[in-house]
């Protein structure tokens, strides 16, 4: 429970599902083609199946986005760590 990663924590799963929603409904990426994969298929390979190359690189986009959306809190972490570590030594 890090209230620093609580922003991120929901923003990102909202951008991971609202994206693709909005670029499959202006035809953009190609539709889901709605076959049932397992929970457990490997991430670039069920994009394939479910829609080919187009999917895959929607989902790179999406991971781009969604880590760009962690990183400043992330560096926030680090940078408040790194303050204590150095009062701890001083």
């Amino acid at each position: 429970m890090n209230p620093y990663l609580a922003v991120p924590f929901i923003l990102s799963p909202l951008t991971a599902a609202i994206v693709p929603y909005v670029l499959m409904a202006f035809d953009i990426f190609p539709k889901l083609n709605s076959i049932g994969l397992p929970l457990g298929t490997p991430v670039v390979f069920n994009a394939f199946l479910q829609g080919g190359i187009m999917l895959i690189i929607l989902q790179v986009i999406i991971f781009i986005v969604t880590t760009f959306i962690y990183y400043p809190f992330f560096k926030m972490i680090d940078k408040k760590a790194l303050k204590e570590e150095q009062q701890s030594e001083s």
